[in-house]
């Protein structure tokens, strides 16, 4: 092959076009370092791609498992405050009642007589206790659910990184293989131009 023709372009008998490579140092005309070459810088740009794809995917893997645990927390939280504060309704309740008795006896009233209304104060407050308990626990079901699609996220973002990951290296792999085809064809076809 004259050396003129040497990384230009040629057309074949059929008018399709094809490289001309020029020799690879220290392989003299042999083919195979040149195709190598290729192939492997091939398969190394997928299997960092792959690698990249894992690595983002991981990163919002674990992301949403952390806003799923921040939700939980949540919930916990949510819980937590509507006992103390339907608690709270229950002392402010028995006080209420304890007043109500006290001072309708320092006003001569029997207290018997007084019972009812006591009693009703009691009731009032434990069923405001029950709406607060209640609030707590929607608050919290909204938090659960939340942290619920925050962990599904988390799974379909591993498993979607994971398949594209796999599918670059495939793609990347069967592209190494063609481009060494490829380059072993262009390399035949100009060895024998003009032949």
């Amino acid at each position: 092959m004259p050396d003129e023709l040497n990384g230009q372009v040629a057309y074949d008998s059929s008018g399709s076009s094809f490289n001309i490579p020029a020799p690879v140092a220290g392989g003299g005309n042999s083919p195979y370092p040149f195709i190598a070459a290729g192939a492997a810088t091939r398969l190394g740009a997928a299997m960092n791609q792959s690698a990249a794809i894992s690595a983002q995917g991981a990163y919002q893997a674990n992301q949403e498992r952390t806003n799923a645990h921040l939700a939980k927390i949540s919930a916990d939280t949510a819980l937590t405050q509507g006992a103390w504060q339907a608690n709270q309704i229950r002392k402010s309740g028995e006080q209420r009642s304890a007043r109500t008795i006290a001072s309708s006896g320092a006003q001569g009233v029997t207290a018997g007589s007084m019972a009812p209304m006591a009693g009703a104060e009691r009731t009032a407050a434990g069923i405001d206790a029950l709406q607060a308990k209640a609030n707590a626990y929607k608050t919290a079901f909204g938090f659960e659910t939340e942290a619920l699609q925050h962990s599904t996220a988390a799974e379909f973002t591993t498993q979607a990184a994971n398949a594209s990951s796999r599918n670059t290296l495939l793609t990347g792999g069967l592209q190494a293989i063609q481009g060494g085809l490829k380059d072993y064809v262009d390399y035949d076809r100009a060895a024998n131009y003009g032949r």
